[in-house]
C-alpha cells in the first residue's frame, strides 16, 4: 500500500513539473522589434528549464512575476508578454528595460520565421544538437536495367 502510494505522488509530482514546463513554452520563439531599435530581436528559450531572452545585448533569464509578466534579471527590467484576442496565443512583448521600452511582435510558424532550435526546445524543453547526414546510397548494379 505504501508503495502505491508512493508512486501515486510521484505521478502527481511529475505531471505538475511537465505542466509547470508546457506553460513556460507558449512563450518560446524570436520576437522581432521595429528598425532603429536598441535591439532588432530577442529570442526567448529554455535553459535547463528557465525561461531565457537572447539578443545583441546580452543573455538574461526571465522570472516570473505574475501571468505573463517577468523580471528581465540582468538588465533590471520588466517584460510583459502580449496575448492575442482570444487569450491563448502570445502575439508580442513589451520590455522595459535599462532604460529603453521596446515593442516587439513574436515571429510566426505561419510565415515560416520561427527558428529550428526553438521548435526543437519546444519539444523536448531544452537545447538540443541535431546533425544531418547526406544519404548514401548502398545499392549499385551493372545493369542497364537498373540504375541508382
Amino acid at each position: 500500500m505504501k508503495k502505491l502510494l508512493f508512486i501515486c505522488a510521484m505521478v502527481i509530482v511529475s505531471a505538475a513539473a511537465l505542466a509547470q514546463d508546457s506553460t513556460k513554452t507558449i512563450y518560446l520563439g524570436k520576437y522581432k522589434f521595429p528598425a532603429g531599435s536598441v535591439v532588432t530581436e530577442v529570442d526567448v528559450t529554455l535553459v535547463d528549464g528557465n525561461l531565457t531572452m537572447v539578443s545583441t545585448a546580452g543573455t538574461s533569464s526571465l522570472e516570473l512575476i505574475k501571468g505573463d509578466t517577468f523580471t528581465v534579471v540582468s538588465f533590471q527590467g520588466i517584460a510583459v508578454f502580449k496575448r492575442d484576442s482570444t487569450g491563448k496565443k502570445i502575439t508580442g512583448v513589451h520590455i522595459d528595460a535599462a532604460g529603453y521600452v521596446l515593442d516587439g511582435e513574436k515571429e510566426t510558424v505561419g510565415q515560416n520565421t520561427i527558428s529550428v532550435r526553438a521548435d526543437i526546445e519546444r519539444l523536448f524543453c531544452s537545447p538540443v544538437l541535431m546533425s544531418f547526414k547526406r544519404q548514401v546510397s548502398v545499392f549499385s548494379s551493372d545493369s542497364p536495367i537498373i540504375t541508382t
